[in-house]
């Protein structure tokens, strides 16, 4: 009997070590799997807390040129993305935008011209800065645009959602969050990437925590969307994004004396 209960003992102390250890090893192997995604920052300049709004936790991370991800010294056209789940946040640059970023544009009209006249175009200046911003909506991606001089900065965010309607309804939520991400950091990448126009007046560049003065208003722009989708998405955001901000009116916090200039054009372009 005494050498069956000891057995019994041996038994219960092997199997209580073997779990404590299992364990163990489970939250070792799932802290480090989180600790060492993508590193920051990704793209040059964005952060997980940047990206996050976007495609949720960064999984992964890749550019066109080298393996750091800088874009070449003589080079006329950048593009990184960081992924998340179903969704992809491309960031493209050029310090010739109307080669390097051609594809957004159509034959004999500009950029700048081709992208406010895009399906909810909205167009805005940049305060203090001879620099425009524009967020559109282009086949199956949100657009926001930085163009500023001969240089521009696109971010755009897609999905794998197969249904279009459900896709392009979905994404239309991310357009605020978009347009916020790229006003707080296309100065700096621009600067990084050594893109930025050399004889441009500017005030400091934002830091990842920086956020509008309330206090300050900023241009009011009407957004016109001509056989679209609603400007409020009918159905939540894909599974592993979170939930986005809806795009509603800026009301009261912009100046009404600024509107984009759109010709009324459907037509998606490339992409």
């Amino acid at each position: 009997m005494r050498i069956k209960r000891r057995v019994l003992v041996t038994v219960l102390v092997c199997a209580l070590v073997l779990a404590v250890a299992g364990a163990g090893s489970w939250f070792y192997l799932h802290r480090l799997h989180r600790d060492t995604g993508p590193s920051e920052p990704m793209c040059l300049v964005l952060t997980r807390q940047d990206v996050r709004p976007l495609v949720g936790e960064a999984e992964s991370v890749s550019a066109s040129d080298s393996e750091s991800g800088s874009p070449k010294p003589d080079g006329d056209f950048w593009i990184c993305s960081v992924s998340g789940g179903p969704m992809r946040l491309s960031v493209e640059a050029s310090p010739n935008a109307e080669k390097g970023l051609s594809r957004y544009k159509d034959l004999d009209v500009s950029l700048l011209e081709t992208v406010t006249a895009r399906r909810g175009g909205v167009s805005e200046p940049v305060p203090g800065i001879d620099a425009t911003v524009v967020s559109w909506l282009q086949g199956r991606r949100v657009c926001a645009g930085w163009f500023e001089g001969d240089s521009a900065v696109i971010l755009s965010l897609s999905t794998n959602i197969p249904d279009d309607n459900q896709a392009r309804r979905t994404l239309i939520g991310y357009f605020d969050e978009l347009t916020r991400l790229l006003k707080r950091r296309a100065l700096q990448l621009l600067d990084v990437a050594g893109f930025a126009p050399p004889l441009t007046m500017r005030t400091p560049s934002p830091t990842a925590t920086d956020e509008p003065d309330p206090q300050t208003p900023l241009p009011t722009a009407t957004a016109t969307v001509t056989g679209g989708p609603s400007q409020t998405p009918s159905s939540p955001p894909a599974t592993g994004a979170s939930t986005p901000p809806p795009r509603t009116p800026a009301g009261g916090t912009r100046s009404p004396s600024k509107t984009p200039t759109t010709d009324g054009r459907a037509t998606d372009g490339p992409g």
